[in-house]
């Protein structure tokens, strides 16, 4: 195994508080929208029907940009 002698890790005791509570923010509502995008396409594959008329990055946008 290579050793890292350089390493582009932020660590959150480095970064203003706020920016950490934005950043875990963030992360929970892209992998909510990650969720909702990977469960429509299962229960379309499922059903053998589009429960959208519109593409499911259009409507990913919708639902998750409120």
């Amino acid at each position: 195994m290579k050793k890292a002698y350089f390493s582009k890790r932020i660590w959150k005791e480095d970064v203003n508080v706020l920016t950490v509570a934005e950043m875990a923010t963030l992360s929970k509502v892209f992998n909510c929208a990650r969720r909702f995008a990977f469960q429509t396409l299962v229960r379309q594959k499922r059903w053998e029907c589009e429960l959208y008329k519109e593409s499911i990055h259009v409507v990913v946008k919708k639902v998750w940009h409120q």
